[in-house]
């Protein structure tokens, strides 16, 4: 965002609207009010992080907007902005609330679940030995615990975490508050966290090609003819002509010849290229679900299951209702339930569509994650296909949610934040008004009541793209012989 639009939003802040709500990166109950200094208040929108102090240490909160009321107490102020840019959209920070009041948890823990990993500062207390310690005659009495702690901390300095693992026990805060006050151990607070980072890469631009002849090396002519036919590279893609240019650049640069710079880079989480497609002809069920699908949509937000037996096309209904929803100039989110699955539906969508497609799942790397998430968020992509963590993807003007195989159990968290990833894109899809599509040849339970009490529009697609019979399905009542006496529990017949 420019500095102009930050500055327009400061200047809709008082001095007493300087007062923001915060979010805590920890598991604490509801948010807290913390003061803006004149110097930050430009920088503090919604959506940044922020360094604040909570209790005895410092920790990253999230701004979500000036504070309802203002506190009559004396506030404690924000020390320091930490991004950039916005890490999450203004309009997801009522999806945010509705999930922690709804799921019971912490709104500052549910915002960072929902971001990448690794991003997050934190203050710890750190303890060291010290040399008053390290001088300690062999006849000082000491407990079985002190001289451990002792021991351990010869090897270097250390958390209470980390302590405990080194012994296998856990150690007591008062002991250590007793040998700080005894002078042999000291404890300094340091920042931790933050490893999560934009990748930065080193480009190389030509300035002057006069080298005198007799400095004019094989190697530097090499470097010459590359960037005179390339124009400005990377130093990565020079290395593949030239396995020493760095070496040779930087004596060019600085004799004036290139100019080096960095930037931020994109890590790739793809790998191979896929080959355009072209979509195929429509068969009359496809034809027909799709036309059901716009009409339900044109009212905005509709929940609509799409019933299709295996094999009858329901991924190239979805690719056809994501081409419509780009030429709208509107975004796509589509859900895959297993990370396995991912591959498969990446691949088509990027067949058809190129660069406009980001992942995202828990199989990326921290820095793929973030990348993917940055680009999304920077309007660089305006699809989405990922497992149930990408219910999270920082979309604007979403014009679309895709639930692909939304009776699987796979979209349920199980750990941390326990949520239904496909009961989430409903309430996303509603927020945001647009239409939710899940789609299923089995429909759980839940999605198939709504339909039958009208919440929900069903459309079915019974018949199969190619001309493959359906499996024959007999259904047999074995009500009568259960009922049949003398019958052993092992000899009792079941069904296939």
């Amino acid at each position: 965002m420019p500095p102009s639009r930050y500055l327009s939003e400061a200047k809709h802040m008082s001095r007493a609207t300087a007062h923001l709500e915060i979010a805590i990166a920890l598991p604490v109950w509801g948010t807290f009010t913390y003061r803006a200094l004149p110097e930050l208040l430009p920088a503090v929108v919604p959506g940044r992080r922020v360094l604040v102090p909570f209790g005895p240490r410092r920790v990253t909160g999230y701004v979500l907007g000036p504070a309802a009321e203002s506190p009559s107490t004396e506030l404690k102020a924000i020390l320091d902005v930490l991004d950039a840019e916005r890490l999450f959209t203004k309009d997801m920070i009522p999806f945010f609330r509705w999930i922690a009041d709804y799921y019971i948890y912490p709104i500052g823990e549910v915002i960072k679940g929902a971001l990448p990993g690794g991003l997050n500062l934190y203050e710890f207390n750190q303890y060291a030995i010290t040399e008053a310690a390290c001088r300690l005659p062999e006849a000082t009495v000491l407990t079985d615990m002190e001289r451990a702690v002792l021991d351990c901390l010869k090897n270097g300095a250390c958390r209470l975490k980390e302590l405990n693992t080194h012994l296998d026990r856990p150690v007591p805060g008062r002991l250590l508050q007793a040998m700080e006050r005894c002078g042999w151990v000291s404890r300094k607070k340091t920042m931790r966290g933050g490893q999560t980072r934009p990748k930065r890469e080193k480009l190389v631009r030509l300035l002057r090609q006069d080298i005198p002849g007799e400095r004019l090396t094989p190697q530097r002519k090499t470097v010459l003819d590359f960037l005179a036919r390339n124009g400005e590279t990377t130093l990565r893609q020079l290395r593949q002509v030239l396995p020493q240019a760095a070496t040779i650049v930087r004596g060019m640069a600085a004799r004036g010849f290139v100019e080096m710079c960095e930037n931020e880079a994109y890590r790739d989480p793809f790998g191979q290229p896929i080959l355009p497609d072209h979509p195929p002809e429509l068969t009359p069920d496809q034809r027909q679900s799709l036309e059901k699908i716009h009409q339900a949509g044109t009212r905005g937000f509709a929940p609509i299951l799409l019933e299709g037996v295996t094999g009858s096309g329901k991924t190239e209904v979805y690719l056809h209702m994501v081409a419509d929803t780009v030429a709208r100039q509107k975004t796509a989110l589509v859900l895959v339930p297993e990370i396995a699955l991912i591959s498969q539906m990446e691949r088509r969508f990027r067949a058809r569509f190129g660069e406009k497609v980001a992942v995202l799942h828990s199989g990326l790397s921290a820095g793929e994650r973030l990348d993917q998430w940055m680009r999304i968020l920077r309007r660089e992509a305006a699809i989405v296909i990922g497992a149930r963590s990408a219910i999270f993807a920082p979309l604007r003007n979403i014009g679309l949610i895709v639930v692909d195989e939304e009776h699987d159990p796979s979209y349920k968290q199980e750990n941390n934040l326990r949520y239904n990833a496909r009961d989430l894109a409903v309430v996303r899809a509603k927020q945001t008004g647009c239409p939710v599509l899940l789609g299923s040849a089995t429909p759980s339970v839940q999605t198939y009541h709504n339909t039958r009490n009208g919440r929900f529009t069903h459309i079915r697609m019974m018949q199969r793209v190619t001309p493959q019979p359906l499996p024959d399905v007999e259904i047999v009542d074995l009500a009568p012989v259960r009922q049949e006496r003398g019958l052993r529990k092992a000899n009792r017949p079941f069904s296939f």
